[in-house]
């Protein structure tokens, strides 16, 4: 399902994160992680949404490339995806 979103592209983030805001507004599929992992903020706070427990294999389309990419499905505030 193709999905246009408001994107944080971050070079120094070890993941891609997608808010979970959107993944029930557009019913996005997940899979579930094996074991849930803790996620901190950019700013060394624990995320609010606790653990991830939730991931989806999509692809980020950038300047007409695709790149195959986890997304981790957490709160990260005003971003679609970081």
């Amino acid at each position: 399902k193709d999905v246009g979103v408001s994107a944080l592209f971050d070079t120094g983030a070890d993941v891609s994160i997608i808010h979970s805001r959107l993944v029930k507004k557009h019913a996005l599929p997940t899979t579930r992680l094996p074991v849930a992992l803790r996620f901190r903020n950019a700013d060394n706070t624990i995320n609010t949404s606790g653990q991830i427990t939730e991931r989806i294999e999509g692809d980020f389309l950038f300047a007409g490339q695709s790149f195959p990419t986890d997304f981790y499905v957490a709160e990260i505030g005003v971003n679609d995806v970081i």
